[in-house]
């Protein structure tokens, strides 16, 4: 079995140093764009095809994957949908179901006990959104 595509292997198969690669795949400035296409074409001869991404659900992430999807790079979600991304597919929990399951076993430890206070994090993950 092949051994899975690293930095490195892209940076020499495509002539470039390791910070461009870099640069490259979190799409950073100062990168031309005929290396760039260099890059990218070392990472499909290396077989990576994809991306597999757990972020926040921040508008400018979305955008970053909506243009690598559009270069025909897939993407999937985990954890942390971005349902605006074109991702094609979301890896994770329903929040909603979780949180139906959490409010009916509160409802059977403490029915008829006091009031109950709920709370949400202030992280900006998708799921946040929905709970709040």
């Amino acid at each position: 079995m092949a051994s899975r595509p690293t930095i490195q292997m892209l940076a020499e198969r495509a002539g470039v140093s390791l910070e461009t690669v870099d640069r490259v795949v979190n799409d950073r400035p100062h990168v031309n764009e005929e290396i760039r296409q260099r890059v990218l074409a070392a990472m499909k001869a290396e077989g990576t095809e994809g991306f597999a991404v757990c972020a926040v659900n921040d508008p400018a992430i979305q955008s970053w994957l909506r243009l690598r999807i559009g270069e025909g790079i897939p993407c999937v979600t985990f954890n942390s949908d971005l349902p605006e991304s074109g991702r094609l597919r979301f890896i994770g929990q329903d929040i909603r179901q979780a949180g139906r399951v959490a409010a009916g076993l509160l409802y059977k430890c403490v029915s008829g006990q006091g009031p109950i206070l709920t709370t949400a994090s202030g992280w900006t993950g998708f799921g946040s959104g929905w709970r709040s």
